[in-house]
């Protein structure tokens, strides 16, 4: 379920940036979560449910041992971080040069990024399965 409240603008207007996430190339299939955005003297706050249940009904974006996730923007934030899912929560980390390196050993984890601009911010939540 997601929640928006708006203030002073129609629906679908307002949204961040969308990542361009890329493993060797090929596109990984994510889901927008939780966001704010302010431009132009409207508002839009969009509250969505946690990353695991954001993608439950997703395929695993399949991807090898020790790969690099690239994280791409056309507007670049100010600061990205990234964490895996775990325990119904996420320790995010800094990304640096847009690159996480992905899990050495196989498994399914579903990785939330946090992606912060002066005009808000967004988390995008993407299911990766090791192999």
């Amino acid at each position: 379920m997601m929640m928006i409240f708006m203030e002073g603008c129609k629906l679908g207007e307002l949204e961040p940036p969308k990542p361009i996430l890329t493993v060797h190339d090929k596109e990984m299939d994510y889901k927008i979560a939780t966001y704010s955005w302010a431009e132009n003297g409207h508002a839009i706050d969009a509250d969505a449910a946690a990353p695991p249940y954001l993608v439950e009904n997703m395929d695993f974006n399949v991807v090898p041992a020790d790969a690099k996730l690239l994280i791409r923007f056309r507007y670049q934030p100010v600061n990205i971080e990234a964490g895996i899912w775990k325990n119904d929560r996420v320790h995010f980390e800094r990304v640096m040069n847009n690159t996480v390196i992905l899990p050495k050993g196989s498994g399914s984890f579903i990785y939330a990024i946090h992606a912060s601009w002066e005009e808000g911010n967004a988390i995008y939540a993407i299911p990766i399965k090791v192999k």
